[in-house]
């Protein structure tokens, strides 16, 4: 099982930079595994596509349906938080250097990825990139 976090989750439904190499490399695999917040961050990123001009607001209801058909399809598994997912990404966060910077959304999707067992994560996120070590976990970048 791969991790994607929202991101890369969202190149999947927006064609931008990027998005063959992600489809591509979750068609090898199949399914991915990201944190349930990566749903709300997949919503927000819609949001501003729409607001950028990037996707047209007459898809988004489409963007939206192709989504829930592939939760049911069982591409995405989501894991949700929980009180020990949250805490487990806060002491990891007093104990990680401050530099770089690292984010909350950031660790809270590290410390999932870890804690469901999966090692390494897919991001093109700069800053996620460099704090996976931190982590434990290894980050790649799949786009040219």
């Amino acid at each position: 099982m791969i991790y994607f976090d929202a991101a890369y989750i969202v190149k999947c439904y927006v064609p931008e930079k990027g998005h063959a190499q992600v489809r591509g490399l979750l068609h090898r695999h199949q399914s991915a595994v990201c944190c349930a917040f990566g749903r709300l961050e997949f919503a927000a990123a819609i949001q501003r596509a729409i607001r950028e001009g990037r996707l047209p607001e007459t898809t988004r209801s489409t963007v939206f349906s192709i989504l829930s058909r592939d939760d049911r399809g069982g591409v995405w598994n989501w894991i949700p938080l929980t009180p020990h997912l949250l805490e487990t990404a806060v002491h990891a966060m007093r104990l990680a250097p401050t530099n770089p910077a690292i984010r909350a959304a950031d660790a809270l999707h590290l410390v999932c990825a870890k804690e469901c067992g999966c090692h390494h994560v897919y991001t093109n996120d700069r800053q996620m990139l460099a704090a996976a070590p931190h982590f434990g976990v290894q980050a790649t970048n799949v786009i040219d």
